[in-house]
């Protein structure tokens, strides 16, 4: 009976866990101001998982929702993500993955482009 318990256990702590972390109603990484207008565009989704190679340059670093939001806007090409939804995936105590599932938008001359940092 102890065995079953200790494998129940030891199951429950290494099972995958997804769990709603934010809800946006907009979000860009590539520009700094809200659109002015738009098209809105079909659904998209994002994923950023611990190891991914990472879009920031070396030396900085940048969140598991801010990797998830540009790996969805770079693969959509869209400007925006709108009624984004991000979702961390992984282990009870850490999450190792975040999914994004939004409406994309292409700005129209919306927002100004973000400075790089040197």
């Amino acid at each position: 009976m102890k065995k079953l318990a200790l494998l129940a256990l030891a199951a429950l702590l290494t099972a995958c866990f997804s769990q709603k972390v934010l809800d946006a109603p907009i979000i860009s990484m590539t520009l700094s101001d809200p659109p002015r207008g738009g098209k809105t565009v079909s659904n998209v989704t994002g994923k950023y998982c611990i190891g991914d190679p990472p879009s920031a340059k070396k030396g900085n670093e940048i969140g598991l929702v801010d990797e998830a939001t540009l790996d969805a806007q770079k693969k959509h090409k869209v400007d925006y993500l709108t009624n984004a939804i991000f979702i961390k995936e992984g282990g009870m105590f850490q999450a190792t993955c975040m999914t994004v599932t939004a409406k994309g938008l292409k700005g129209k001359g919306g927002g100004k482009k973000k400075k790089k940092k040197r």
